[in-house]
């Protein structure tokens, strides 16, 4: 009876966590209502079933839509695409963890929004693309995770995230070993290992 209660506050304990994290992060509702789902099982284990230990689910068309919020009040949007996941929710110590182990994955990710008080200027951002076979996204930590990745910069008009890039108009690809990116504090922080990169003819532009 304890240990259940125990296991209960650790997942109640977990879900503030996440729900406290998205004051700078603004995650889709789907996300959410699985969190919800997952707690539902810890609750109302089925008659003559002793209380997993672990809790997961199988996704596909993963789509997740962050925005992060600036100091200036802008704010800057990622999306995350995924063919399919496994997410999996287990106690860990005095925490519960949340795992998504995602496949074919791909990233949008605006890097920088350009403003401009010439009115005959127009809006622009820059882009970061990136794609994986494989990735690992921690929602306890807001981490994102993958090996040997495909990167491509770009230079685009406007400040709305594109669904797609024109592969030609990058004007930097490469390949980097693994890659992470996390939140720490309002600011997302992206880092790339042995990342082997090459200009292309759309930087001269």
């Amino acid at each position: 009876m304890f240990q259940r209660a125990g296991l209960y506050g650790k997942v109640i304990f977990s879900l503030a966590f996440l729900f406290a994290i998205a004051q700078f992060v603004i995650v889709r509702k789907e996300d959410v209502a699985a969190y919800r789902k997952m707690l539902e099982e810890y609750r109302t284990p089925s008659p003559g079933r002793s209380l997993p230990n672990t809790v997961q689910q199988i996704r596909t068309q993963i789509h997740k839509e962050i925005w992060f919020t600036q100091e200036d009040r802008s704010r800057l949007h990622y999306r995350i695409f995924g063919d399919s996941s496994l997410l999996t929710l287990e106690p860990g110590g005095k925490r519960m963890h949340v795992v998504e182990n995602l496949n074919g994955v791909k990233c949008w990710m605006q890097e920088k929004l350009y403003y401009s008080a010439d009115p005959q200027s127009k809006p622009m951002q820059q882009l970061r693309f990136w794609e994986a076979d494989h990735g690992v996204y921690r929602y306890t930590t807001q981490q994102l995770l993958a090996q040997d990745v495909h990167i491509s910069l770009f230079r685009l008009l406007g400040h709305t995230l594109p669904v797609t890039c024109d592969p030609r108009i990058a004007f930097l690809k490469g390949i980097a070993n693994n890659v992470s990116f996390s939140i720490t504090g309002k600011t997302p922080q992206f880092k790339a290992h042995q990342f082997q990169a090459t200009l292309t003819k759309a930087s001269d532009l």
